[in-house]
């Protein structure tokens, strides 16, 4: 007699500590076929343990079947081809248990697709809600087919007078029943559409697809039985009281969350939070003595585990679980210090986090002349009188129109994407999922490029080749891409780095794009190092860091190491027009190894730059190495001078902008020039600003992250009260440029400066 284990319909992650039991194994054959029933021989069956991701293949033989005996792990998941992680085709090694499996196994990618695509969030779309009433025997209509569900509790009784939808994300409608007392509900509804079934609030609980043939009738049962839990709501937050024999059932899953790191090893008596996303909910709860907390949780929904002091730890994923399951989730919670306690910190120069002020432009400068690569405009804030003390110079650089890159040598790119479950916040995985869509969609045929997740472990999504004409199948594979679990950039660098050496050429751009809040579970020392073999061979880096929050001295180093660059994107939504112009600028640019050199009179002494590295200061002349010029993208720096000796003279000593680049195409050597004009006049007394409102607003940030700098060097260097005078000068530079700060940035930049005074004012 053969024993069949249960296939878990769920991936259990992160078991806790358990008592040792012995090794299980199971004998396991497979009869693959493809959906026309016909045994797919010679192909290639791969199998994954979930918990350590080992891996190993087996190919088919001519009947389409494969034998192995298992003698170690717990949770494996079969791939074929292009269906991956399906969670219907896991089986299970139970521990101190011998089983025997028999299965066939029909590779079907439509059905795969439909069956795991990514939640929709519906609020954008605005659905029209339709109440219906039918009898469970009424005929199709003219262009509308009938549905027919057929819902039993557990105990196979029928689930009488129960609310049930459908819902139609083409149609953006959804339509309203109850079963009868039968259990049975029907819905008229229009053909050659695709319907998502919801019950008791959970979206996507199944689905039904009506096609395009008239008089079409399509029936499914399938089980529900309703949740009853013992929980109690206050305004959003709900707090549960469950049984010591609780289980999942069909609407909910029991999800036990372990919180380790703490002083015994977890930590004890700590609330955790888990946030709905997307919804104005929270589910709280507390460890016990052995440092674990337990929901019930609705299905059909995502939830961010969060700490008191840490935010976005992980997620625990439900949108699209299926059956009677429950989850296991161990994270390691660290307390931030800024969370914890807020009175006194005061960032280091390593960790703190600024905001390029170029990211709050609005305005338009100077468009180049044809054929230029770029303009240079420069323009001072105020015009010189007598009392002249301090002279601000902007210099804008506007791109050109795009180079002719049809003969340019094909990009050689690995796209590296952190995946763990504190992407999960503020939505930050899905805007980069939209990110990579749109870049994708900008790559020619002939670029080369492969795709690279990471959390606690690595995976090769799509291995490095041309993206040719179909970019279909490499976009359905960003699309499903889902946050969860930790954080190993390391690996992640490592394969991303493996994939792009496979056609690393000299002459071509060869880089690797990491995208990650960046707080890995590795030291920085030993993530950088995983990337060093691969820069010392030329390979290329750029790191854009995610989040409010995200590791900056990482990917600092590892963007400085790679010979790249480092961007920062705060806000989420903002992660679009960033990853595609600053990456853009990297990848297609109209001018390279760009350098500024600013020549000045002697009636100017230079004080500071923003925005840019100064590479020399010399007598009345500066250099400045600026970003590759990509086409409409903006450059901006400040340069702030004192002034000498006011005079009308002043007038005969313009500044000239000299600019010396490579043309993006052929290469060649180039420069452009500008020389701006000192305009002197009588002092009003007043101050006369010639830079509009939202010039004013990027310098007066530039100037407060400036002082921000300063004020965390002074502190590292034990220097309270000359932090507490950075920030005091930022503060009052400020109220010159903007008197009022009534601006929403400018108010938040300027409430955080003030906090860190009034904690260093208590330090001298």
């Amino acid at each position: 007699m053969r024993h069949f284990p249960i296939l878990l319909l769920l991936l259990t992650m992160n078991i806790g500590l358990v008592a040792q039991v012995p090794q299980g194994t199971l004998d396991l054959e497979i009869t693959l076929r493809d959906n026309q029933g016909k045994p797919m021989a010679d192909t290639d069956v791969e199998f994954l343990e979930v918990n350590s991701r080992k891996r190993f293949n087996i190919q088919t033989d001519s009947q389409g079947k494969i034998k192995y005996l298992f003698k170690e792990g717990r949770l494996w998941q079969m791939n074929v081809l292009d269906i991956r992680n399906y969670e219907q085709w896991q089986v299970e090694v139970v521990p101190g248990k011998q089983f025997t499996m028999t299965r066939v196994i029909t590779y079907d990618y439509n059905k795969w697709e439909r069956e795991t695509r990514p939640a929709v969030d519906r609020k954008p779309l605005g659905l029209v809600v339709e109440s219906q009433k039918f009898q469970p025997d009424v005929a199709p209509t003219t262009g509308n087919g009938v549905i027919k569900l057929e819902i039993k509790k557990a105990n196979d009784a029928p689930l009488s007078n129960f609310p049930v939808d459908v819902t139609c994300y083409k149609l953006k409608k959804t339509f309203r029943s109850s079963t009868n007392p039968a259990g049975i509900v029907t819905f008229v509804v229009p053909l050659a559409n695709e319907y998502e079934v919801d019950i008791d609030g959970i979206p996507s609980y199944t689905y039904v697809d009506l096609p395009n043939r008239p008089g079409v009738k399509m029936s499914k049962g399938f089980t529900y039985e309703p949740t009853v839990v013992n929980e109690k709501t206050v305004r959003d937050t709900t707090t549960q009281v469950l049984p010591d024999n609780q289980e999942g059932t069909t609407g909910r899953v029991l999800v036990k969350v372990v919180f380790k790191g703490g002083p015994n090893g977890v930590w004890r008596g700590e609330p955790v939070f888990l946030e709905v996303l997307g919804e104005k909910r929270v589910y709280k709860g507390a460890t016990n003595q052995s440092g674990e907390v337990r929901f019930l949780l609705p299905k059909g929904k995502k939830y961010m585990v969060r700490g008191r002091f840490q935010p976005d730890i992980d997620v625990v994923d439900l949108s699209r679980r299926r059956g009677i399951g429950y989850l296991n989730k161990t994270v390691t919670y660290r307390p931030v210090e800024k969370y914890q306690y807020p009175d006194r910190f005061i960032p280091t120069p390593e960790n703190l986090l600024t905001t390029a002020f170029d990211l709050f432009l609005s305005k338009q400068f100077k468009a180049p002349t044809a054929g230029q690569a770029f303009a240079i405009d420069g323009q001072w804030m105020q015009n010189f009188h007598a009392e002249s003390q301090d002279a601000v110079l902007r210099i804008a650089l506007t791109g050109g129109n795009p180079p002719d890159i049809s003969k340019a040598p094909p990009l050689n790119l690995a796209l590296v994407v952190d995946k763990s479950g504190s992407m999960a916040g503020d939505d930050r995985i899905g805007n980069l999922i939209k990110s990579l869509v749109a870049f994708v969609n900008r790559l020619r045929p002939d670029d080369i490029v492969s795709l690279v997740v990471f959390d606690d472990f690595e995976e090769v999504l799509y291995p490095a080749k041309p993206v040719g004409t179909d970019k279909s199948k490499l976009i359905n594979t960003i699309l499903r891409i889902e946050a969860d679990n930790g954080t190993q950039i390391a690996q992640g660098l490592k394969a991303g780095y493996t994939e792009l050496m496979k056609n690393y050429k000299t002459g071509r751009v060869n880089r690797l794009i990491l995208l990650s809040d960046g707080y890995g579970s590795e030291p920085v020392e030993e993530t950088t190092a995983a990337a060093k073999p691969f820069t010392a061979k030329g390979a290329e880096c750029t790191a854009v860091g995610v989040g409010p929050d995200y590791n900056v001295p990482l990917l600092n180093m590892l963007a400085t190491t790679g010979g790249g660059v480092v961007e920062h994107v705060g806000d989420p939504t903002q992660l679009e027009s960033v990853f595609l112009n600053q990456i853009g600028s990297v990848l297609y640019p109209v001018a390279k190894d760009l350098e500024l050199e600013v020549l000045f009179g002697k009636s100017l002494e230079y004080k500071q730059l923003y925005g840019f590295p100064l590479v020399e200061k010399g007598a009345g002349r500066l250099r400045l190495k600026m970003k590759n010029m990509f086409s409409g993208l903006n450059q901006l720096a400040f340069l702030r001078f004192r002034v000498i000796e006011p005079r009308p003279g002043i007038q005969d000593e313009p500044v000239t902008i000299k600019a010396k680049y490579k043309d993006a195409v052929t290469g060649q050597p180039a420069s452009l020039e500008q020389k701006v004009p000192l305009i002197w006049e009588p002092s009003s007394g007043n101050l006369e600003f010639l830079f509009d409102a939202n010039e004013r607003k990027m310098y007066a940030i530039a100037v407060m992250n400036q002082s921000l700098k300063v004020m965390a060097d002074e502190f590292k260097n034990q220097n309270p009260k000359a932090a507490h005078q950075a920030l005091m000068d930022g503060l009052q530079t400020l109220s010159k440029v903007f008197p009022d700060a009534k601006d929403e940035d400018l108010s938040a930049l300027k409430e955080e400066m003030e906090r860190y005074l009034d904690i260093l004012s208590k330090q001298f």
